[in-house]
């Protein structure tokens, strides 16, 4: 019954393991393809065709035949220079408004009749206020005036009806020949004639025949004089001030009705140009001077071709077809050479999302680069990315990625320059920053991107033969030399400032916070060395053989090394009941074998516990339980069975583990026993030592402790022969002192 159960647990185990690891596999399949799914999406569809290596004054390189037949259109300049052209054709438009001479007369009638009204009364103060009051117009009137025309007798009044009368064949006839507003003469200067628009009729005038109210004023008095030729001076004074009183502009400019005829006559300016090119005709032949009418038929060329396409419903489909198949291509061959060359890599699905964002940053530009042309197309940050995967990862990821960001973004943009000029300036980058180890590095890379962007640039752009001299050459290269300086210098201070941000959220470690890690004078380092001052020299010492074994396999060797120096913190919390720690009194003694085994399997929980508190990155971390593995202590296991081996058990004996799963943990883990057991040898035998050596990396790999890493047996072979001279070092030899040797011989002497 037991034998059952025990294969059904075992079997639900596997179940769970096995969909644990499918559930792992979609969501990383669901990441490629969410990663798929934007790079397609950036990549543009009904991309514009166009003739972009003929430029006006250059050298044709190559015969151009007309496809189809085409209408030739104008250039974008000479369209707006003929729209401007007919806008100025059209005249301002000025509308007559009857209604302005009738409120006028009907208003100045009934201004008499009331004046009338108070005949021979005279005018008191309160009676000209009532007048002002009723009569808003003669607000203007000065008050003799206004006693003037009220009459004080019968007689009086028939003098004062010639006047009134005089002013009203005045305003009658000023009206009826109309007042423009002096607006138009601010709106619409340089035109010499209007079109006058009144009741529904039109003509077109002179502005000189039409009269504003400052011009009419000048010749103001003279008019009164033809109407009243023996007017007194009161007389004609009073006539003046009630006929301006009365007069306001009838023609005003009408912006609306102007802007409306201009607007049409704009819309009927053809696009085209007289004539059509037809199908077989040839436009340009090769060597010829291209003019500016080549490139107009050129470009109208162009327009046409797509049109055509836009018409046709399946292009579309053709190009998202062809870029999701390209950047499928593209991330099958990236993450293929992940795999089987950098599994390390491969396994974090993590790695996926990060691998992604550096893909995307450069491609995610290239496509606003493409569709809007809003910015060069050289502040695309290719050398961004790839000097965050070297720093991130090493040189070949850095490289690696120069390519499939290169593939993509020259392919967005459609030209072979950028692809070039990404292609260089990204290797160039990655190589530049592979030996970075402080961030004050970074400023010779910094230089060696300018260059790299000056010199491509140059080089690019004198390749495409589109300048007739120097000057002309200068001139192009001027501005892009500017942006791809920018580019390069942008892109460095962008890698300085994402790389915290990457190694925090993605929890990768560079040779930059290694380095950090590194320093000796750390508080927990320290701490380390006070309280487990033999911990720390073992640590120092394993650092030392760690870091020879990683160069000889092509390992990391200050991952090694930082990790050497941290496998063992945990043993600060209990310093005496480690070996190294002790002075003459072990308390293993007085413990039973199942305590002494917990007690030190304890310090691998208590150096999690410790680099989880000071914020370590996970890669040390996973170092600390990795360098014991689920190794065995044969000593404590031995006691054991000597006092009760049927209560025995060997999971209370064994490190919890897990094996170590990268070639730096294999080499740690190595390390921590071959340095330990070579403090037990008396003497420092080149064959003793290499014989240990040997033994324990035997014993390591018979016991499976280093199935899960990626160490080969020629890895394997190369760590041992790394660890012999250094070993050798620390165990050397030295000649004594006169004083000790005359000790020896009293020694022997009294023996």
């Amino acid at each position: 019954m037991m034998f059952f159960r025990k294969r059904l647990r075992e079997r639900t185990r596997r179940t769970k393991q096995q969909w644990k690891q499918r559930g792992k596999q979609a969501f990383r399949i669901a990441l490629m393809l969410a990663l798929l799914g934007a790079l397609t999406v950036l990549f543009p569809t009904q991309q514009q065709y166009e003739y972009s290596a003929f430029r006006e004054g250059a050298i044709a390189p190559d015969e151009v035949i007309a496809s189809e037949s085409f209408p030739v259109y104008k250039s974008e300049e000479a369209y707006q220079d003929e729209v401007a052209e007919a806008r100025l054709q059209i005249l301002p438009v000025l509308r007559y408004d009857s209604t302005v001479q009738q409120s006028k007369l009907n208003a100045y009638k009934t201004f008499l009749n009331d004046i009338k009204k108070h005949t021979g009364s005279g005018v008191s103060e309160s009676l000209s206020q009532e007048l002002r009051l009723s009569h808003p117009e003669i607000s203007p009137l000065s008050e003799s005036t206004l006693k003037h025309l009220i009459p004080v007798s019968r007689r009086r009044s028939a003098s004062r009806s010639t006047l009134t009368t005089a002013v009203e064949k005045i305003l009658q006839s000023t009206y009826q020949n109309g007042i423009i507003d002096r607006e138009i003469n601010t709106v619409e200067e340089g035109y010499a004639e209007v079109i006058l628009l009144n009741n529904g009729s039109e003509r077109q005038i002179s502005l000189e025949e039409l009269a504003d109210i400052e011009n009419f004023t000048s010749e103001l008095q003279q008019t009164i004089e033809q109407q009243l030729p023996k007017a007194s001076a009161m007389e004609m004074r009073a006539g003046s001030e009630l006929i301006l009183a009365y007069l306001s502009p009838n023609i005003a400019y009408d912006a609306t009705e102007t802007q409306r005829r201009r607007d049409e006559a704009a819309s009927n300016v053809s696009r085209t140009k007289p004539g059509t090119v037809l199908k077989g005709e040839r436009i340009i032949d090769k060597h010829d001077r291209v003019t500016s009418d080549d490139i107009d038929k050129l470009r109208s060329l162009a327009e046409h071709i797509n049109q055509r396409r836009q018409q046709d419903p399946f292009i579309d489909l053709i190009q998202r077809g062809a870029g999701l198949s390209l950047c499928a291509l593209t991330l099958i061959i990236f993450f293929a050479f992940l795999k089987f060359y950098r599994p390390d890599l491969y396994r974090p699905s993590k790695n996926i999302v990060l691998f992604g964002i550096i893909i995307l940053i450069p491609t995610a530009v290239a496509d606003y680069a493409a569709q809007s042309q809003a910015i060069s197309p050289f502040l695309i940050p290719v050398a961004l990315s790839a000097m965050l995967a070297t720093v991130l990862f090493d040189a070949v990821i850095g490289m690696v990625i120069t390519l499939v960001v290169t593939t993509l973004c020259a392919s967005i943009l459609g030209e072979l320059q950028y692809g070039i000029i990404f292609l260089t300036t990204g290797i160039i980058g990655a190589f530049s920053v592979h030996q970075v180890r402080h961030r004050r590095d970074f400023y010779r890379p910094g230089l060696y991107l300018i260059a790299a962007y000056a010199l491509t640039i140059t080089s690019t752009v004198g390749l495409l033969f589109s300048y007739t001299n120097t000057t002309e050459f200068l001139t192009e290269i001027r501005e892009d030399l500017f942006w791809g300086i920018l580019s390069a210098c942008g892109s460095l201070i962008l890698t300085i400032g994402l790389l915290p941000v990457f190694e925090s959220v993605f929890n990768v470690v560079t040779s930059m916070t290694l380095l950090e890690l590194a320093d000796l004078n750390r508080p927990l380092l320290r701490n380390l060395a006070i309280r487990a001052p033999g911990t720390f020299s073992h640590s120092i010492n394993m650092a030392n053989i760690s870091e020879e074994a990683a160069v000889a396999i092509g390992a990391d060797p200050l991952l090694a090394r930082v990790g050497c120096y941290y496998h063992d913190i945990g043993k600060m919390r209990r310093p005496h009941y480690f070996i190294e720690n002790q002075h003459g009194v072990n308390p293993h003694d007085e413990l039973q074998p199942q305590i002494s085994a917990l007690i030190l399997i304890s310090h691998v929980r208590d150096g999690i516990e410790l680099a989880k508190e000071e914020g370590l990155p996970p890669a040390i971390i996973d170092l600390i339980p990795q360098h014991h593995g689920t190794s065995e202590m044969t000593s404590f296991k031995h006691q054991a069975q000597l006092i009760d081996e049927q209560a025995v058990r060997d999971a209370d004996f064994h490190y919890p583990g897990p094996k170590p799963q990268t070639k730096e943990a294999g080499i740690i883990n190595l390390a921590d026993a071959v340095e330990s057991a070579t403090r037990s040898l008396p003497n420092n035998d080149p064959d003793e030592i290499r014989e240990l050596v040997h033994t324990i990396v035997k014993g390591r790999y018979d016991a499976g402790e280093l199935d899960e890493c990626d160490l080969t047996l020629r890895d394997l072979t190369r760590i041992q022969e790394a660890f012999l001279p250094v070993l050798q070092a620390s165990h050397h030899h030295r000649v004594p002192y006169p004083w000790q040797v005359q000790q020896q011989e009293r020694q022997i002497a009294s023996g």
